[in-house]
């Protein structure tokens, strides 16, 4: 299975972010949409209007990524501005169930987040609901943080679950300290979907894709901490 990229526009160009979705068709598999509320984020970040204009400009599959408060507030405004993945962190859900049936039924695809203090076994009890998992590699709403080393050892447990479940279609994504460095580690451990954000906006489009895609097949002989 390649390696996708769901591209975080949280470090584009905010005064451009038409262009950076214009120019970006072709190089990511995803667009990925920071959803925060300045409650269970400390921080505050995009809406459903913005999704709604932005989602005649590609094909691209938009996944939002709601770091909010009971969650379940706002599926049916962002499944109406065009999000394609929907996902949402268990302690915010108010019945995680129930939350994550509410995506389904509105046939947009299943996400769980993961933040690193929050236990994997979690899994066993929904991932038969799941389309991905979201492994949180830096702590909840913030960016520009290094990768947590713990990271690694939670994309193998989840791996693991997600194996003794024989859920073999649910894809595991890392969010957070997406780096040159730590991009071929995160491969290495088994995640399918990676979330860079400057690491693609700091760079040269063209460049920064080739380089990232010739990974899957070319892997530096890198330990895994």
């Amino acid at each position: 299975m390649k390696t996708e990229y769901s591209v975080s526009l949280w470090s584009a160009d905010l005064t451009n972010l038409g262009k950076a979705v214009k120019d970006l068709e072709g190089y990511a598999d995803y667009f990925h949409f920071d959803v925060a509320d300045g409650h269970f984020a400390p921080t505050l970040l995009f809406f459903p209007d913005l999704v709604r204009n932005l989602r005649p400009l590609t094909d691209v599959p938009f996944e939002v990524h709601l770091i909010v408060e009971s969650p379940e507030r706002y599926i049916d405004c962002f499944a109406e501005a065009g999000a394609n993945i929907i996902s949402v962190y268990p302690e915010a859900c108010k019945n995680l169930t129930r939350t994550l049936l509410e995506i389904k039924e509105r046939n947009i695809k299943v996400s769980l987040s993961l933040a690193p203090r929050t236990s994997i076994s979690i899994l066993k009890s929904v991932a038969d609901m799941l389309d991905f998992v979201v492994i949180m590699g830096t702590d909840v709403g913030v960016k520009g943080r290094s990768l947590l080393p713990s990271t690694y050892q939670r994309i193998a447990e989840v791996k693991k679950i997600l194996e003794g479940l024989r859920m073999k279609n649910v894809k595991i994504e890392v969010d957070g300290g997406i780096r040159k460095e730590t991009v071929p580690l995160l491969i290495r451990a088994g995640a399918n979907i990676l979330v860079p954000g400057s690491l693609v906006f700091k760079d040269n489009y063209s460049q920064i894709f080739s380089w990232l895609r010739q990974l899957d097949e070319n892997l530096p002989d890198l330990n895994i901490p």
